[in-house]
């Protein structure tokens, strides 16, 4: 999910994205332990991350998107994957 201002853009793995009138942080509450906020502007699906770049700070995501994180958020998203990285695999 894609946030600005007061509305937040839903990029679905496949098909079109959606645009609604609500902002991120309305959702963020909203959604399963699956998805991670790593920018004041994104939250991400962690079962679509394909990789993670520490040296950039990027997460490529399944449908081809890219993503960097937050300098501020990177270490909390960085333990957060590696946690959720050994859950699925278990």
């Amino acid at each position: 999910m894609k946030g600005s201002g007061n509305y937040t853009e839903f990029i679905p793995a496949e098909g079109r994205s959606i645009l609604t009138c609500r902002p991120l942080l309305h959702y963020q509450s909203l959604l399963p332990d699956n998805f991670l906020r790593v920018h004041k502007g994104y939250i991400i699906n962690l079962c679509h991350v394909e990789s993670v770049f520490p040296e950039d700070k990027a997460i490529y995501m399944d449908n081809g998107h890219i993503i960097v994180v937050s300098r501020l958020k990177w270490p909390q998203v960085k333990d957060l994957l590696q946690q959720y990285v050994i859950k699925s695999v278990a």
